[in-house]
Parts: structure tokens; C-alpha cells; sequence
């Protein structure tokens, strides 16, 4: 809050933006409100929306701790989507699915966010294609293309742990 040299005073809700937070979290909140805002006038320049979500298996999410490395993962899934002809997109990471007691629409357990406590990353995509001819052809060539990505993460973590016993002895 503050006032200004008119003696005039104002008021502003102080908000973090994080999809974990109680107030901000929520569907509806002033934030995801604001989200949704800024995303429809960008959708409504698609000719026809398509809706995709990537997402790891239980085994392999402890690679996508790092900030980094989602970083790098979205760029690299934005240039094959180009290479594969997709021209307009939007992106947005989730970090948890939905609560399991509500179903992803708030209780006391999930602190009325809807969201689950287990970290499962996953990656919404918006597309500017409704419909994908050959749609099994097209999966499992993005299912081949993220699991060679989950190879390149696992052999670059097997090395540092190497590099980590050379160093410092057995764990």
C-alpha cells in the first residue's frame, strides 16, 4: 500500500505467480486469470487449435530437476515442431498433475489449488493444426525423439556419477 503526494491512497494485492500457491494457483485466481488473458489473443490467431502434452515417466523425472535442462528440452521440442511444420505454438510447463483426492478442482489436502504434491513435469502444447494425418506415425516419432533425448540425460548423468567415484571414492 502506499499514497501519493495528493494524500491519495492505494492498495495493491502483492501475488508470486506460482502454480503452487495457495491464492495464486487456483483456476480462476487473479494470476491464472492474467495467463489466460495474455494467451487468447495469441490463440486467436490460429486458423485451428490442437492440443498436445509431454510428459516423462515416473523413472526418468529426477533428470528434470534442473531448470536448465527444461529450458533446454522445450527449445529443442519448439525446433522439431518447426521442422515438422508447425508455425504458431504456445508452451506452458506444469510441475505437478492434479490432486488425486479432488480430481484437480481443491480441498483441504492439495490447499485448494488442485494440484497433486507428486512432481511430474509435463509440457502443455498449443498448436496451430487441428487435425494430424497419420497421428500414430506422428507419436511415435516424438516418442523416439524423447526418449533419445532421456538417453542423452541419462548417459551425461552416468558420466558425472563416474567422474564423482574417480574422485571421491565409492559412495
Amino acid at each position: 500500500s502506499g499514497s501519493c503526494k495528493g494524500g491519495h491512497k492505494f492498495a495493491a494485492p502483492y501475488l508470486c505467480g506460482k502454480d503452487y500457491c495457495q491464492e495464486c494457483g487456483k483456476d480462476g485466481s487473479p494470476i491464472h486469470q492474467r495467463r489466460v488473458s495474455r494467451w487468447i489473443p495469441l490463440m486467436e490467431q490460429f486458423t485451428s487449435l490442437g492440443y498436445l502434452v509431454f510428459t516423462f515417466p515416473k523413472s526418468v523425472r529426477f533428470l528434470f530437476l534442473d531448470k536448465a535442462i527444461l529450458s533446454d528440452f522445450r527449445y529443442q521440442l519448439k525446433r522439431k515442431l518447426l521442422r515438422d511444420g508447425f508455425k504458431k505454438g504456445l508452451m506452458r510447463w506444469h510441475w505437478f498433475g492434479d490432486c488425486q483426492s479432488c480430481s484437480g478442482y481443491g480441498c483441504n489436502y492439495c490447499n485448494d489449488t488442485g494440484s497433486g504434491s507428486e512432481f511430474h513435469p509435463h509440457l502443455n502444447v498449443f498448436i496451430d493444426k487441428k487435425y494430424i494425418p497419420n497421428l500414430k506415425e506422428f507419436l511415435s516419432g516424438y516418442e523416439r525423439w524423447i526418449k533419445l533425448y532421456v538417453g542423452r540425460l541419462l548417459d551425461a548423468e552416468i558420466k558425472k556419477r563416474i567422474l564423482l567415484i574417480e574422485k571421491y571414492g565409492s559412495i
